[in-house]
């Protein structure tokens, strides 16, 4: 009787388990320690295609290369404790998680897996990117226009001259002037360029001169509220790199510090070659991007970096510094921040390595 007892409790917790499991949203299930599936979910079935008795005893690297179609290398998923990012050739992005399942004594017993689909999310992501690029396009359209239009006004004042003069050194220094200008027209045209193409594989960026390009494009803003900026740059500070998302991570940290300053005020921009902060030591450049002005409260810090929040009401898509750090990230960096609201030493410091 004991025996039956036993014998039909064991068989409840086992339904009980596996009604638990198929109630998930997520493929997930129970991997031996050579990384066959023992037990798994609804779930799974329904992501791979396969019935229950396709997938238990089967690898669970090779479930995902023949049903997905996404290849994995042979310590991933099997060792525990990881989270990987995967993309199929069809354009399906999977999000596959592990980790050891301890027994009572404390000794390893098998490992468990998680199988999520986050296209929907990718995408949903890529479409806020690309959206946060085109409003950076109308921000910028106002700085671009008034620096192109400057010299243009010199081209035009120089050509008018030039055609009522007959003095020939009167005549080179006015075409030395137009080339001069003609050259200022280049340089914003190439920097703006440069800003919304995106190379496809890493490139040696010296991180000074990116720094300079985005000052260049906010000229107007900081020339009307007289806010100087004090450079600080080590000329051997070079990165592998993105140019087009790093200029744009750095844009949304100038653009804030600009926003922040008091009419008069001074942004501060260094560049040095650095280690990362934790005992790594991993050679790399950190930037510092720094105000005197207004500071940010407490209770705003630990918010700023979600996306869609914004303190500047209507005017802010809350998307900047989130997408900033996205691109950090991708670059295998990191983000501090002091700041202080105190009268007579406000100010913010992003520290970017």
């Amino acid at each position: 009787l004991r025996l039956r007892k036993a014998e039909t409790m064991s068989r409840l917790s086992a339904r009980q388990w596996q009604v638990t499991f198929d109630s998930l949203s997520e493929g997930i299930g129970l991997l031996d320690e050579h990384g066959s599936i023992l037990r798994c979910n609804r779930a799974l079935s329904e992501l791979t295609g396969r019935r229950y008795s396709e997938l238990e005893g089967n690898l669970l690297r090779d479930v995902l290369q023949q049903s997905l179609k996404i290849k994995i290398g042979p310590s991933n998923p099997d060792v525990p404790r990881t989270r990987v990012e995967l993309e199929s050739p069809d354009q399906r992005w999977f999000v596959i998680s592990t980790d050891r399942i301890m027994d009572q004594d404390g000794l390893p017993s098998g490992n468990i897996f998680v199988v999520s689909d986050v296209t929907a999310t990718k995408r949903t992501e890529e479409a806020l990117k690309l959206s946060e690029r085109l409003a950076a396009t109308g921000r910028l359209a106002h700085s671009i226009a008034h620096e192109i239009n400057n010299p243009l006004e010199s081209i035009i004042n120089l050509l008018y001259l030039m055609e009522r003069s007959d003095n020939v050194e009167e005549l080179r220094s006015y075409i030395a002037q137009a080339m001069a200008a003609i050259e200022r027209v280049s340089r914003i045209t190439k920097q703006t360029l440069a800003f919304y193409r995106e190379s496809t594989t890493p490139v040696g960026l010296n991180v000074g001169e990116l720094l300079d390009s985005v000052i260049s494009l906010h000229g107007p803003q900081l020339a009307s509220r007289s806010i100087s900026v004090r450079r600080q740059y080590d000329q051997e500070a070079v990165i592998e790199g993105f140019p087009s998302a790093l200029q744009q991570a750095l844009a949304n940290f100038v653009a804030n510090a600009i926003d922040a300053s008091y009419r008069g005020g001074q942004i501060t921009l260094r560049v040095s070659r650095s280690s990362q902060w934790n005992n790594s030591q991993r050679p790399g450049v950190r930037i510092l991007v720094s105000d005197n002005g207004l500071g940010i409260p407490p209770e705003v810090r630990k918010r700023i970096f979600d996306a869609f929040f914004t303190t500047k009401g209507t005017k802010g898509s809350g998307l900047g510094l989130w997408l900033s750090m996205g691109t950090i990230q991708k670059h295998s960096g990191h983000v501090r921040m002091r700041s202080s609201t105190r009268s007579g030493s406000s100010g913010t410091c992003f520290s970017i390595f």
